[in-house]
């Protein structure tokens, strides 16, 4: 009786091992794809500019919907990511237009959105950050070249909410 037993044990680790590996290793490959469609507004942007210019030293942008206008001289940004790919972000005045935009395409690979701005740009621009999604609030965060120096040496960090 207790070797039909262990032979059924041991049937049964040999049916549900491959089956318990596939649900784990499905399950640390969480695709993020739905989980960024839709709507979301800029809330938060925090760069820091290291060697600003070119110099030694190093300037903060450090904006919250508090100060928001105050900082930016916007109401607020607003990005729509289609399930497409496609992406549209909006620079909305403090009177409520439209001050600038600009699209391209995403794509996730990993816990990292990868953006190809295509318009109004002439040359095509990718911006990577890695995000995490918790409810309906995003944040994002890179290393890149903010100040436009030449050094992908700034830090930002931006919080999105979902609206």
């Amino acid at each position: 009786m207790k070797i039909i037993l262990l032979n059924r044990i041991l049937k049964l680790s040999i049916l549900m091992g491959p089956m318990a590996f596939s649900i784990l290793s499905s399950c640390s490959k969480h695709e993020f794809k739905d989980d960024l469609i839709g709507q979301w507004q800029s809330e938060i942007l925090y760069v820091k500019k290291n060697t600003f210019k070119g110099t030694d030293s190093t300037a903060v942008l450090d904006v919250n919907p508090e100060n928001y206008l105050e900082k930016t001289g916007l109401k607020t940004s607003i990005i729509e990511y289609g399930k497409d790919h496609d992406y549209t972000e909006k620079y909305i005045g403090p009177d409520g237009t439209v001050k600038f935009s600009q699209s391209g395409y995403w794509f996730i690979k990993g816990d990292t959105v990868i953006m190809s701005i295509y318009k109004p740009l002439t040359n095509q621009s990718v911006q990577k950050y890695h995000f995490k999604i918790d409810n309906n609030r995003a944040t994002f965060t890179s290393l890149m070249d903010y100040d436009g120096d030449g050094f992908e040496d700034d830090e930002f960090r931006g919080v999105s909410i979902r609206i």
